[in-house]
């Protein structure tokens, strides 16, 4: 018999840093979605789900047996979602609150949209010259983006170290761009960086120097023991058809 799990958080992190009441983390399902688009943040399953409010996320639990800890091999408990609109700027800014809040909720998963890091790329490459990039890597060429880079080990991967594996997607720019973070003993029995289904449908999601990944490190997923999760940065809605149909495919 499924169970539904409920499981409500006193505070979230908005998208300029502060803290919002009633965030909400998926238990576990067949396939999950943690999406951010144009700075909004939400959970969802492919399968089902309905809240009330906005407190509350309902999610049909697996069939298997449960456990208040985590293992490797297993599922993650609780994931929160968070679009950033750009990660150094957000650690500038308010990483003391930022460390506060994972403090506080000890998230299985967090999931970052528009971290806004470029990949590395070979000296002197120029945005969508098809060149290879190393896109689970930063780019540290200049001097700001060494320094953009140190802020980063000393606050979110200092505090994460030994506790959670990082894993990223990267675009050639500052643009987009996604992270996911997993607590350890978790280990995804495997990270993909591209969809596909999504990949064949247009050459705007497609990586010809490396199909493994989105141009543009808009996703990151996740395969866990009963349940896939999808992390995601689809693009603006925008006020045009074509923006639209870019979003649609």
């Amino acid at each position: 018999m499924d169970r539904f799990i409920i499981r409500k958080s006193k505070s979230s992190l908005s998208n300029n840093g502060s803290l919002d009441e009633g965030a909400s983390q998926p238990s576990s399902a067949n396939s999950v979605s943690a999406t951010s688009g144009n700075g909004s943040t939400s959970a969802t399953s492919s399968d089902s789900a309905c809240g009330t409010g906005s407190n509350s996320l309902f999610l049909p639990a697996a069939k298997r047996p449960r456990s208040s800890a985590i293992h490797e091999g297993g599922d993650p408990r609780t994931i929160i979602s968070w679009n950033v609109n750009g990660l150094t700027s957000q650690l500038k800014k308010t990483w003391s609150e930022i460390e506060a809040f994972l403090k506080k909720e000890q998230p299985d998963v967090l999931c970052l949209q528009e971290v806004r890091m470029a990949a590395a790329c070979p000296k002197g490459a120029k945005i969508g010259d098809g060149q290879l990039r190393r896109r689970r890597e930063a780019k540290m060429e200049t001097a700001v983006e060494k320094k953009e880079w140190k802020l980063v080990e000393d606050t979110l991967i200092r505090a994460c170290a030994g506790r959670y594996h990082i894993y990223w997607a990267l675009a050639d720019s500052k643009y987009a761009g996604t992270a996911m973070l997993v607590k350890k003993p978790l280990k995804p029995s495997s990270v993909s960086y591209t969809l596909t289904a999504l990949a064949e449908a247009s050459k705007e999601h497609r990586d010809p120097a490396d199909p493994s990944c989105h141009p543009e490190g808009r996703i990151i997923l996740a395969t866990f023991e009963s349940f896939d999760l999808l992390a995601t940065y689809a693009p603006n809605n925008g006020n045009t058809d074509s923006s639209f149909e870019r979003r649609a495919t």
